[in-house]
């Protein structure tokens, strides 16, 4: 799904839960979005060109989050769960050069063009593999952070996604997981996916971001 029509579905949305208070308009579009594949594969070119420009202010708050809890770790590995263009990955590998950063994305052309970028950015330390928030290519207990952005309201099945990054996140690992505020999963469908994933549900938590007047974004954190 293109930038442009992400946050006119996010105001609809929005607009829609303020005035009936019960959230079927978001199902709704998280339907159409997830079984459309409008944002991959059929939207995957047209996003891979223009995300970069237009959510370049997310990709960088996103990038100071993940430096400060990195920390003095000396060479974390960080994955970033549907890395679409690779403009995060890249700006984690340049802040965090020892850093390991690896793009999981289910797209050919979004990996096709996060891997051009950053050869192009002269980045060597991202890889960008195939993969999704259901099935992370990744051994148990490998990542010590895990980032994602506006991917989450796309995953089909939010319960096995948490279950996954349980698996991948380490010992103390952390999952820092952004979306549009009006389209992603709310507490309670939070808690019930912890629970059908087997996590406890206090290791998940939801906040909506400070983001000037309108806050368009939600951080959700597995701990």
């Amino acid at each position: 799904m293109g930038p442009a029509v992400l946050i006119l579905l996010s105001l609809v949305a929005g607009a829609a839960v303020v005035a009936s208070r019960t959230g079927v308009a978001v199902r709704v579009i998280r339907t159409i979005d997830q079984r459309g594949g409008l944002f991959a594969p059929r939207g995957a070119r047209l996003y891979a060109k223009v995300a970069p420009r237009i959510l370049r202010g997310l990709y960088r708050r996103v990038a100071d989050d993940l430096v400060v809890r990195v920390g003095s770790h000396p060479s974390p590995t960080i994955v970033d769960l549907g890395s679409g263009p690779g403009e995060l990955a890249i700006e984690l590998a340049r802040r965090l050069p020892a850093a390991r950063v690896i793009g999981v994305d289910p797209a050919p052309a979004m990996r096709d063009a996060a891997a051009r970028a950053a050869m192009l950015a002269g980045v060597a330390t991202a890889a960008f593999v195939h993969g999704e928030a259901g099935a992370i290519p990744l051994p148990d207990a490998s990542a010590d952070f895990l980032v994602s952005t506006l991917s989450m309201h796309h995953w089909p099945d939010p319960a096995a996604a948490l279950r996954e990054i349980a698996r991948v996140l380490r010992p103390g690992g952390e999952a820092l997981i952004y979306d549009a505020r009006f389209v992603t999963y709310g507490d309670g469908e939070l808690r019930r996916y912890a629970a059908h994933a087997g996590i406890d549900d206090r290791t998940v938590a939801r906040e909506v971001l400070p983001w000037g007047l309108a806050r368009p974004y939600a951080l959700v954190t597995m701990r």
